[in-house]
C-alpha cells in the first residue's frame, strides 16, 4: 500500500466529516485516528527506509510497534464507521466507500504482522538446530525419530561403551535446547521428541 492512498483515504474522512453535526463527538474522534493512523503509517515508512538516520536506534521495535498502533487504528476506525453508516448524517454508500479504503489498508498491515510472526516463529523453530550437536545426541535424536518414546536403557543398548550418567547428561541437555521432553519419573522416566 502507497502513503498516497492513504493520504486520499484521511481527505476522503475529512470531507466526510465536515456534513456531521457540529457538536458530533464522533466527528473529532474520527478525525483524530485518523491523524494517528497516518502519523504511525509515516513512522513505519521511515523506519523501513534505506537510511532511516536517527530513527535507527530501536528500529525493529519501533517498527512492530508502529505497525500494531497502526492497526489498533484502523480497528478503531472501522467501528467508528459503522455507527455512522446508520447516523443518517451522510450517505450510507459513501461510509461503506470509506470503510472499504481503511479495509485496504487493514489487510496491507495485518500481511506485514503476520510476516513479522512468521519469521519469529521461524527463528525460534530454528534455534535448536542451529547448535550443533555431538554424535551421541544425534543418536537419540535418530532413535527417537523412530520410536515415539525411549529410555536411558534403550539407548545403552545401541551405544553400550557410553554410561548410564553420560547418557542422562545428553538427555538433560537435549530437554534445554528444547529438542525432546521428559515424561514421567524414576523408573519410568521416558524421553520423547518435542512436536
Amino acid at each position: 500500500m502507497e502513503k498516497g492512498f492513504l493520504i486520499e483515504a484521511t481527505k476522503h474522512l475529512y470531507q466526510l466529516t465536515l456534513l456531521f453535526p457540529k457538536k458530533e463527538p464522533l466527528r473529532y474522534k474520527l478525525r483524530e485516528k485518523a491523524n494517528d493512523l497516518l502519523d504511525n503509517y509515516l513512522l513505519k515508512e521511515r523506519l523501513t527506509a534505506n537510511n532511516p538516520g536517527s530513527f535507527a536506534e530501536n528500529q525493529t521495535a519501533r517498527y512492530h510497534h508502529s505497525l500494531f498502533e497502526i492497526q489498533k487504528n484502523i480497528d478503531t476506525l472501522l467501528s467508528q464507521l459503522e455507527i455512522v453508516k446508520y447516523q443518517n448524517w451522510v450517505s450510507y454508500f459513501e461510509v461503506l466507500e470509506l470503510q472499504e479504503k481503511y479495509q485496504k489498508v487493514d489487510l496491507s498491515i495485518k500481511g506485514e504482522i503476520k510476516e513479522i510472526v512468521f519469521e519469529t516463529k521461524e527463528v525460534k523453530r530454528e534455534e535448536p538446530a542451529l547448535k550443533k550437536l555431538d554424535s551421541r545426541k544425534e543418536k537419540i535424536i535418530e532413535v527417537l525419530k523412530n520410536k515415539e518414546k525411549i529410555q536411558v536403557k534403550d539407548i545403552v543398548e545401541i551405544l553400550p561403551k557410553v554410561s548410564k550418567r553420560t547418557i542422562r547428561r545428553d538427555f538433560n541437555d537435549l530437554i534445554e535446547k528444547g529438542i525432546i521432553k521428559r515424561i514421567g519419573s524414576n523408573n519410568e522416566t521416558f524421553y520423547a521428541l518435542n512436536r
